[in-house]
């Protein structure tokens, strides 16, 4: 027994070093030769007695570890918190005078628990709290289908016809009836984009390196509505008091665009820059007349998420869905 295991782990071994097929296949038999031998042995061992104790202590020991994984990691097994859409997200239906979006378009925000560097929906973040994470969210959304990002802060733009779980990307796009848009920030700008008809909508995660990499026009090019036609909400996003910048991030910045030194502010020595004024700058100048922007500063709002209060140690996310019905 002890020189077939140590032969299987060798062939292993050799089999990752060489990736050649033969050798996995020696190794896959190998190793079925053993689970099967510990697996006869062991079955032929036990009584009806023996079972009837064995399985509830294996049920038993899966509760207990699944027990101190959430006592452990609590946030992470929590449920998402569903926030006021009509502060995050303007329900078009409730809040008219400030976002004019036909009655069709619907929005949802919620607190998502996220481990720092990790997708709030990817088994890397943790496989137990990422399905609980998926169910959570279809209770909430009900019958709608949700259409998630990887995000990288780029400029690359998804056109959605159907949802595919977590594709990479900081923008979607879809025409397509109950199927939510959604983006995770905190932070970063979050945009979102409709027409006077609710025949399509947007969602957006406009960081600074998708506001320099022009990701707001990109996502405007897929929309079938012209510009004009276009609605456009700028949600909670950390303020310009708030954001402090260096003075290659600066030169950069005006180095592409010189007109964007209006959105810089200079407090003392520092030097501090308005991302949700830009983006709304950038939405004009394409052609987008209709923009409201949300006044809320997630790093001065406690109960939303924010990178640079949590100094990067951020355990939370705000989660924006948009579709229309």
């Amino acid at each position: 027994m002890a020189k077939t295991i140590t032969l299987s782990l060798f062939v292993t071994l050799v089999a990752l070093m060489s990736e050649n097929i033969v050798f996995i296949v020696v190794n896959i038999a190998a190793m079925y030769q053993i689970v099967h031998h510990v697996i006869t042995s062991c079955i032929c061992k036990l009584t009806l007695n023996h079972w009837r104790l064995v399985l509830p202590a294996i049920f038993v020991a899966h509760l207990l570890f699944v027990s101190l994984q959430i006592i452990i990691n609590p946030d992470e097994y929590r449920p998402p918190c569903m926030m006021n859409s009509d502060i995050l997200l303007p329900n078009p239906s409730t809040r008219t005078a400030q976002w004019p979006a036909p009655p069709n378009i619907k929005t949802l925000s919620l607190i998502a628990p996220a481990s720092p560097g990790s997708s709030y929906l990817r088994s890397d973040f943790h496989p137990k709290a990422a399905r609980l994470m998926r169910r959570n969210i279809a209770l909430q959304l009900g019958s709608v289908r949700s259409q998630h990002l990887i995000q990288t802060h780029s400029n690359h733009c998804i056109h959605v016809k159907n949802p595919g779980f977590c594709r990479r990307g900081d923008a979607c796009v879809t025409e397509q009836s109950g199927l939510a848009m959604c983006v995770a920030t905190a932070d970063c700008v979050p945009v979102f984009l409709t027409d006077h008809a609710g025949s399509a909508v947007a969602a957006i995660h406009a960081g600074w390196r998708g506001l320099f990499s022009a990701i707001i026009a990109k996502t405007i090019n897929l929309l079938p509505a012209h510009p004009s036609n276009i609605i456009a909400w700028i949600g909670p996003h950390i303020g310009v008091d708030h954001y402090r910048v260096s003075q290659s991030f600066q030169a950069n910045f005006l180095e592409k665009d010189p007109q964007s030194e209006r959105f810089f502010r200079v407090y003392g020595t520092s030097i501090h820059f308005d991302c949700g004024g830009y983006a709304r700058w950038q939405l004009h100048q394409l052609g987008v007349t209709s923009v409201s922007l949300s006044e809320i500063c997630t790093f001065k709002t406690n109960n939303l998420p924010s990178y640079r209060r949590s100094q990067g140690k951020l355990t939370h996310r705000l989660l924006s869905f948009i579709w229309k019905d």
